[in-house]
């Protein structure tokens, strides 16, 4: 339970019940888990540390993991193969559990930075 709603987590995705059926949904700020999905990376960003999961970003509390937004600048190599492309003043972005990344280069290496959040509320 996560601010009065039911949410469920199993095998890497997140999902709510709707009319007697579990759907899947993007995970949701602040939901703890008690273990990171097997292929989890180490993210270091400022003096931050994120662990990063099929696009989902994590941070460590205590002995559980919390869905969390990371900081402008973050960089990630792989993104999730449900990502969305958004195109915003001519310019090409890819959106996933409300995060919003453009493509770049790190040493010939494709990456992906977190330019924005998108808030859902």
């Amino acid at each position: 339970m996560h601010r009065g709603n039911n949410y469920y987590y199993s095998i890497n995705k997140y999902y709510t019940q709707s009319r007697g059926h579990y759907i899947r949904i993007a995970p949701i700020v602040g939901f703890r888990i008690g273990f990171l999905p097997n292929n989890y990376r180490k993210i270091q960003y400022n003096n931050y540390v994120y662990y990063n999961a099929n696009g989902v970003f994590y941070k460590q509390i205590n002995t559980e993991y919390e869905v969390v937004n990371p900081e402008i600048g973050s960089v990630v190599y792989e993104l999730p193969d449900d990502y969305e492309k958004v195109v915003i003043n001519n310019v090409i972005y890819y959106e996933y559990a409300n995060i919003l990344y453009e493509k770049i280069q790190i040493d010939g290496t494709r990456a992906y930075e977190v330019v924005g959040i998108i808030d859902s509320e």
